[in-house]
């Protein structure tokens, strides 16, 4: 994923993922987003979505890791065994 991150393949590296302005219709009903330009790369979408990916990734591994999910089978017979 970090491969992607630096290429800038995850989302938009011009865009902001934070800042935008909602399109109204003539009602004043909301109807759409126009997404701002980034004010620098780290408000980027690509920035933004790799944060919440690694976040998202994390928190599986450690449910896993707690679990002990992660473990291999010799591993997880011992802890049965003991």
């Amino acid at each position: 994923m970090e491969s992607l991150r630096k290429k800038g393949k995850l989302g938009s590296t011009n865009l902001s993922g934070t800042k935008y302005e909602e399109v109204l219709d003539d009602k004043g009903n909301i109807t759409g987003r126009v997404w701002l330009t980034a004010e620098n790369a780290e408000d980027s979408q690509n920035e933004i979505i790799a944060k919440h990916l690694n976040n998202k990734i994390t928190a599986i591994e450690s449910v896993i890791n707690n679990n002990e999910v992660g473990l291999s089978d010799d591993e997880l017979f011992n802890n049965m065994v003991l």
